[in-house]
């Protein structure tokens, strides 16, 4: 049987973004019209990924290690590009 490591760093990071995501998850379905819960989320799956990048670039399997950081890039600027439409555009 595969040795699971759950005491590891990243299973550990892993854990504590997926207990933070719960209550944003409950959050968005409560506020709905809320930005700021909204545009969390896709920071949280681009935290998420970047345990999963790291591991990749350990490995040395660089199209998993780009495939993983290109998704991190977007999202990270779908965020920055909602947050400026909602903060300077529409005043």
């Amino acid at each position: 049987m595969k040795d699971l490591k759950i005491h590891s760093k990243m299973f550990q990071y892993r854990v504590a973004l997926f207990v933070i995501a719960i209550p944003l998850i409950v959050a968005n379905f409560m506020y709905p019209n809320n930005i700021y819960i909204h545009l969390s989320l896709p920071l949280l799956l681009a935290f998420m990924l970047i345990s999963y990048a790291v591991e990749r670039f350990r490995e040395k399997k660089w199209l998993p290690f780009s495939a993983y950081t290109l998704i991190i890039l977007l999202n990270i600027f779908q965020v920055s590009q909602e947050l400026y439409r909602q903060l300077y555009i529409y005043k």
